[in-house]
């Protein structure tokens, strides 16, 4: 991964005109994401479990190892519809759809559904609980603090149903959308969210 410092952006790393810097760094980190799938296959890893340097995962209710079922990526809905590229287990076949940094159109989330429905996916929806951790506000300039900031986190809904699954073809978020989408929390400092005792110790 890129580790991009808020504080020393080079010119070769600044966006250029007209493209925001969260669209700019998210280019950057597909990039990295690519590699790291080409070295997986060269490698001949089967799975590939990608999860954001600054995430944390308290839970991740997979099946056990070698239950896996080879055309799922194993993710969480996030509050909005889109399929989550916070953490994603997936078929490594998959991996150059999912994390194609050729693409021109947007990344994160599309370009998961989008690398999803081009590898055949359905998409497996499991509890998690997922914190990611960014800058706090009172630390960034203000032209730095456009996009999330703080501690956010998302938890399954109770209602998700055990092997709840949906083809990435055709995907409609609105299906089932009570009982699929996670509950999205957010605070503004560290000192607010109450994090999980493994950060905190």
């Amino acid at each position: 991964m890129f580790d991009i410092s808020f504080e020393r952006v080079t010119p070769r790393d600044a966006p250029l005109n007209g493209v925001s810097a969260v669209a700019h760094h998210q280019r950057l980190a597909w990039g990295s994401l690519a590699y790291a799938v080409d070295v997986a296959l060269t490698h001949h890893a089967e799975w590939i479990f990608r999860v954001r340097f600054d995430a944390h995962i308290a839970q991740w209710r997979v099946p056990p190892a070698g239950r896996w079922a080879p055309d799922c990526v194993y993710g969480f809905q996030q509050a909005w519809g889109w399929p989550s590229d916070n953490a994603l287990l997936f078929p490594a076949r998959a991996g150059p759809h999912i994390f194609n940094a050729s693409r021109t159109g947007p990344l994160g989330e599309p370009a998961v559904l989008d690398g999803a429905r081009e590898a055949g996916l359905r998409f497996c929806w499991m509890h998690v609980d997922v914190w990611l951790l960014k800058p706090e506000l009172r630390v960034l300039k203000p032209a730095e603090s456009r996009g999330s900031t703080g501690v956010r986190r998302w938890t399954s809904p109770p209602s998700l149903q055990a092997n709840d699954s949906q083809p990435a073809a055709g995907y409609n978020h609105t299906n089932f959308a009570h009982r699929r989408r996670a509950l999205h929390s957010a605070w503004a400092t560290y000192a607010r969210a109450p994090l999980p005792r493994e950060l905190t110790d």
